[in-house]
């Protein structure tokens, strides 16, 4: 004990020292040289006292290199700081327990680094530099399992996300969209790299759900209305796809398929909206994520959702349609339609929410031709809607009585 409070009074004066004699990029450089002979140390004499210094002196640095980086030519001392102090972090990482030390010294290099790339970025990269340092700090896990370097990312992730919330509407459409695709990819490395571990797996989880919010935010900025649906269903489904029983990634494609339907929703409260041309592949999008959701093995409930949220878009979407349009092909015959191609669909492909949809709305025509065709359209119309109608039912009829018991099962 003895010895290591000498050694303990020889280190503070020595790095006192330092502090008298130099300034600026010197002293950074100095001070991250002194961190990196003392984590050395360490690692060959383990010490209380070189364990602690080690990580000061290198807090001691990044504090000089965040001084200096208002110094003409200084940007080459700070940016040393900065690798030193993470590549310090990750030599001094132990398993399976966090070092306090490689935990410092890697919050203080990542401090830094932000730091840098604020001074050096335009103002609408900045949250995409942020979040690529993140992404490569996550990407530490691989070296060494250094869960300090990892965690470190995404706090620097973090931070990129809180930076580009603020910023969003003035930053520009394509800097912030790399800098969410860049915090998407923290989110999935984090998760992926850091298996079960809570230390990564919570803040991961946490990042990849406000990133989602974000996006939904930078579609709602920069995307024109009559696309916004097509465009978050597409990212539903592609989330959906990747996801192969990933909870926290079908929990982005449901939040997706949530902000989808409720942006189609928004055009109108009625049946009165008016959609684009984009918007039917999106319905039918949507309505296909529900056999998907069963193919990656993703909740039923989501399968379901995606399966109902098809259903009701689609059957808007053609409502809208028909009505815009003035078509001569009345409202009752276009969804004795579409119930007759969903019931086909959902045979073919075995889906039986498919099949129900079809049927209930079926229901909704045959209601139709009886509260309103038969009263209020002219005699054309009526005659059109009643042939359409019968032709559908016989159809159904006819391939109902062929394929009873098959269909008695399946419904």
């Amino acid at each position: 004990p003895l010895g290591s409070a000498w050694f303990a009074k020889a280190l503070f004066f020595l790095t006192l020292a330092l502090l008298i004699r130099f300034t600026g990029s010197s002293l950074a450089v100095i001070l991250i040289v002194e961190c990196s002979l003392l984590v050395f140390a360490a690692k060959q004499l383990p010490s209380r006292v070189l364990s602690a210094a080690g990580p000061l002196a290198g807090l001691a640095a990044a504090f000089a290199g965040l001084f200096c980086l208002s110094e003409r030519g200084a940007l080459w001392a700070a940016g040393l700081v900065a690798m030193l102090l993470m590549a310090n972090s990750w030599y001094s990482s132990r398993r399976p327990k966090i070092s306090p030390g490689a935990l410092l010294l890697a919050l203080s290099g990542m401090a830094l680094g932000v730091a840098i790339l604020v001074n050096q970025f335009p103002d609408q990269w900045e949250g995409a530099g942020i979040a690529f340092l993140g992404l490569v700090l996550v990407a530490g896990l691989t070296l060494h399992k250094s869960r300090e370097l990892a965690f470190a990312g995404v706090l620097a992730a973090g931070g990129s996300l809180l930076f580009q919330l603020a910023v969003i509407e003035t930053a520009g459409p394509w800097p912030s969209f790399l800098a969410l695709a860049l915090l998407a990819a923290v989110a999935v490395t984090g998760s992926v790299l850091g298996g079960g571990d809570s230390l990564m797996k919570i803040p991961c989880g946490i990042l990849a759900i406000a990133a989602t919010l974000l996006f939904w935010e930078w579609v709602n900025t920069y995307i024109p209305e009559g696309h916004r649906f097509w465009i978050l269903a597409l990212a539903a489904i592609l989330a959906l796809v990747v996801s192969w029983g990933r909870p926290l990634r079908q929990a982005v494609a449901t939040i997706l398929a949530v902000a989808a339907l409720l942006i189609f929703l928004s055009h109108s409260v009625g049946f009165n909206a008016r959609y684009s041309f984009w918007d039917l592949p999106a319905c039918l999008l949507l309505l296909s994520g529900e056999r998907l959701a069963r193919f990656v093995r993703a909740p039923v409930g989501l399968a379901r959702f995606l399966g109902l949220s098809g259903l009701v878009t689609i059957l808007m979407w053609v409502t809208a349609t028909d009505r815009f349009h003035h078509d001569p092909l009345p409202l009752t015959a276009a969804w004795a339609l579409l119930a007759l191609a969903l019931f086909f669909a959902g045979f073919l492909v075995r889906a039986r929410i498919f099949r129900l949809g079809g049927l209930g709305i079926l229901g909704l025509a045959l209601a139709r031709v009886i509260l309103f065709d038969v009263w209020l359209l002219d005699l054309p119309l009526r005659i059109l809607s009643f042939l359409v109608l019968g032709g559908v039912l016989l159809v159904l009829g006819y391939f109902y009585n062929r394929y009873a018991e098959r269909l008695r099962q399946w419904l």
